[in-house]
């Protein structure tokens, strides 16, 4: 059976997706001076976790408080 780790598909997404397009320098990893897209998570990915909060641009999208 074949699989890919948690892992391995949270990086294919993240840091490997921005380097294969080239934008390494701008995203794929949480960083100072790169841009915030990420969401929240209520428990690890892959684990029957769900979205708690989106951000984009740094700024909070949905799931805000207040």
């Amino acid at each position: 059976q074949e699989a890919v780790s948690v892992a391995a598909a949270l990086a294919a997404h993240t840091a490997a997706g921005a380097a294969a397009a080239g934008l390494a320098a701008e995203l794929g990893q949480l960083a100072a001076g790169k841009l915030a897209d990420f969401a929240v998570l209520s428990g690890p990915p892959g684990h029957g976790s769900h979205v708690r909060q989106t951000f984009v641009g740094g700024r909070c999208r949905w799931g805000c408080a207040g």
